[in-house]
């Protein structure tokens, strides 16, 4: 069977934009936890509302922050 899971791009992100997460945090009115979840891509479920902030701090779509990724088992 084939998993489906989120990948983020936040940590690639924000090192092309040298932003820290503090800063990111800061910008997008979120809370560091939420940027470090993403960033280091260990988050369980997605705040839609954090995920469109830092999105919208970034100027980017969701679709640039996140593929499709598929472990095969």
């Amino acid at each position: 069977m084939t998993e489906l899971r989120l990948k983020s791009h936040l940590d690639q992100l924000m090192t092309e934009r040298k932003l820290t997460a503090t800063q990111l945090a800061e910008d997008a009115g979120v809370t560091i936890r939420a940027v470090s979840g993403l960033r280091r891509n260990t988050f369980q479920l997605l705040d839609s509302r954090s995920t469109a902030r830092i999105c919208d701090a970034l100027k980017i779509s969701p679709g640039e922050l996140f593929t499709i990724e598929k472990d095969s088992q």
